[in-house]
Order: C-alpha cells, then sequence, then structure tokens
C-alpha cells in the first residue's frame, strides 16, 4: 500500500443525479428501509467518477497494488461501507457517503469483494457513528486510509530468500505505539495483504516481482558510498557523489506510484535509512 495521490474531485458527483439519489438514499434510512442504497442509484460507477480514480491510483488497487484488468477485475471501492457494516447488525451502512470523493477508491475486486467486504473496526474507545451527523473523526478506524494517510508509516515487509527466491510478506512497523500495530494488523488482516490462494499468492507475486531488478545492487552502491565520502580526499569525492546520483536515477522507476508493489521499494529504502520521499521530489 501507498499513499493515494491527491486529486480534484470529479463533477459529477455534485450534480443533480447524485443529490437526487442521496434525497432517495435519506428517505430509505429513516424508513429504516434496507437496503439504503439501490442498484439503480450506484452512481459511483459513472465514467467521470471510474476515470478519475483508476487515474489517481495509476490503475493499481489501493490495497494490494497490483494493477489488474479495469472492465473485470477491478472495483469502486467505499473506505466506510456504503451498505451495513460487518457484525453490527443495527447500521445501515455509511450510506451518506456512499457518493462523497474522500470516501471512494479503486481496488481489485479480490480485494474489495472477498476479503475487505463490509468489515470496518475501530480502535478501543471509537465511537461508532450511525446518522449522517455523526461525527466522524472520533470514530478512530482501524483500517488505514491510503487517500489521507501513508500506510508506510504503519505497514513494513518482511523479505524471506530461498533458492534464490524471494518471499516478501506485510508486517506491522516496528516500534509503533499499540494502537498504531493494531491497526497495521487490522488493515493486513482486512484486505488480505498475505493471502495466500490457488493461483494467487501475494507473498510470493510480490517476491517475484523484485527478483532480478537492480533495485538492491544500487541500494547498495548508495550506502557503500555514502560511507566513503566520510573518509574519502576531495580528488575522489566527485567519482562516490557520481555513483549516488547515478544509483539515485535508477531507484526513482521502482518507487514511482505506478509501479507495482512500489511499496514494498519504499519500505526497504525507509529500513535503509534513506528517505524514498527525496526520490519522489
Amino acid at each position: 500500500m501507498i499513499q493515494i495521490d491527491h486529486s480534484v474531485e470529479p463533477v459529477f458527483l455534485n450534480s443533480y443525479q447524485v443529490t437526487a439519489a442521496l434525497n432517495r438514499a435519506r428517505v430509505r434510512a429513516g424508513a429504516t428501509q434496507i437496503p439504503v442504497i439501490e442498484k439503480s442509484d450506484e452512481l459511483w460507477r459513472n465514467t467521470e467518477v471510474t476515470d478519475k480514480l483508476h487515474e489517481s491510483h495509476h490503475g493499481k488497487c489501493c490495497y494490494c497494488e497490483r494493477k489488474r484488468d479495469r472492465k473485470r477485475e477491478m472495483d469502486v471501492e467505499h473506505y466506510r461501507p456504503k451498505g451495513g457494516v460487518d457484525n453490527d447488525e443495527d447500521h445501515l451502512g455509511y450510506w451518506w457517503l456512499a457518493f462523497t470523493w474522500e470516501n471512494l477508491l479503486w481496488s481489485c475486486k479480490t480485494c474489495n469483494q472477498k476479503h475487505k467486504k463490509t468489515e470496518f473496526t475501530l480502535l478501543p474507545g471509537g465511537t461508532r457513528g450511525y446518522q449522517e451527523d455523526h461525527d466522524l473523526k472520533i470514530e478512530r478506524p482501524c483500517l488505514i486510509n491510503p487517500k489521507n494517510e501513508d500506510p508506510i508509516r504503519f505497514i513494513s515487509f518482511h523479505h524471506d530468500s530461498y533458492g534464490g527466491r524471494y518471499f516478501i510478506r506485510a508486517i506491522p512497523r516496528l516500534g509503533m505505539s499499540y494502537n498504531d500495530t493494531l491497526r497495521a494488523d487490522e488493515t493486513i488482516r482486512v484486505v488480505g495483504l498475505n493471502r495466500k490462494e490457488p493461483g494467487y499468492d501475494l507473498i510470493e507475486e510480490r517476491g517475484k516481482a523484485v527478483e532480478g531488478t537492480s533495485f538492491f545492487i544500487n541500494v547498495y552502491n548508495i550506502l557503500r558510498a555514502k560511507d566513503a565520502l566520510n573518509s574519502v580526499d576531495l580528488e575522489h569525492r566527485q567519482a562516490y557523489l557520481d555513483i549516488i546520483n547515478s544509483s539515485s536515477e535508477k531507484i526513482k522507476g521502482y518507487i514511482n506510484s505506478d509501479r507495482v508493489f512500489s511499496g514494498v521499494y519504499r519500505d526497504y529504502l525507509r529500513r535503509k535509512n534513506i528517505g524514498y520521499e527525496n526520490f519522489l521530489a
């Protein structure tokens, strides 16, 4: 997971059609009628909305960071579920956020429909919102929202190597508070970031993506050159600076937002005390 690029809200979400659909949902919610959002009102599937989501997410799932076929395998995901909340029979869903831009993400159907579904757990002490006027700031959700926070602050990746092959598992970042660790654990669990399914092993798939790349040797070159700069004389200093610049340019391609599993590369740089933000500037 990486933080999603900010993008301008599609004009369509402020259209008459959306306002009318929200009003219809408001009436059904007042009558506790389920479903509150009917199939005919699923206006978040409008092309203007999906185009903007696809663009801002660089064609990748906001959770697993895989690129899938846009028409068959991708989905509009509601961060706060619109049609109900798992293990809460009294909740009608966050229907009032069904057309809210900040609540919409671009996800693969596996992450959204097979794993997350309607799960939305809260941290201890959080107060769940049931009504449209609820202050959502006091909910304290566990699920990391890549649209307004950087998942790399919470989620790290553990690399294993067997027989020249890599296997990369998502884990909570070390040294965090209890609540931040809980958020990382819950996010990994809820959206299945370590799923191992027939024909779909995300741990193995991440490993295959990094095998044979020049990423790690370029990181090593930067670290070695930086160490050498502490003791090298002025005559040879430029040679090491050239190594750092050359390797840095190559690394940029791995951490760009449009790269599959760019979060893995960003986290590796962070763990080596190399700020990946510098490469994105």
